[in-house]
């Protein structure tokens, strides 16, 4: 990867996830998040200040794999503050709803990967494990969003899922 290739306005900022954990020598990984200038959040949150106001780039660790503390990510922070959550994993998601984060970013489940079953009804072995699959959740005035991202994990095949790569624009 070369550094410039994404481009955001506030910054870029990133989350550890299971492979991570599982694969990563994860000093080495924080050194290339700082070497790319890209935030590693880990139960920590930024500030954001835009013509608009503030808000709030919150990341926690791995659900499974890691330490996550979502009390430590918001410390400090102003209730006040609208926050955006970063969770490699959504089941964090009923939680940060009801603590009023307004939205929430997670994939993970990779849309299900292979998806099997009647068109407007598939399913996978992940919604066995979540309801959050893929796509957007709404709990009150607190949304997810669940990308299938581009990856694969053990069987190296999709179906019923399309790699998706996520462009959001927050007003």
């Amino acid at each position: 990867m070369r550094a410039g290739l994404v481009r955001a306005r506030y910054g870029t900022f990133a989350t550890l996830g299971n492979h991570e954990h599982w694969y990563g020598n994860l000093i080495g990984l924080r050194g290339i998040f700082q070497r790319y200038g890209v935030p590693l959040l880990n139960n920590e949150h930024r500030v954001i200040q835009t013509e608009r106001g503030l808000f709030a780039v919150i990341g926690i660790d791995d659900l499974r794999n890691g330490d996550a503390d979502l009390d430590a990510a918001l410390y400090g922070l102003d209730p006040a503050i609208p926050g955006l959550l970063l969770s490699h994993r959504p089941e964090i998601f009923p939680r940060a709803a009801s603590l009023g984060i307004p939205l929430t970013l997670s994939g993970h489940y990779h849309g299900g990967q292979i998806k099997l079953g009647l068109p407007g009804a598939k399913i996978s072995l992940a919604h066995l494990r979540t309801p959050y699959v893929e796509g957007l959740f709404r709990i009150g005035a607190s949304c997810l969003y669940v990308s299938r991202g581009i990856g694969t994990t053990f069987t190296p095949v999709r179906l019923n899922a399309l790699p998706e790569i996520t462009l959001l624009y927050l007003t």
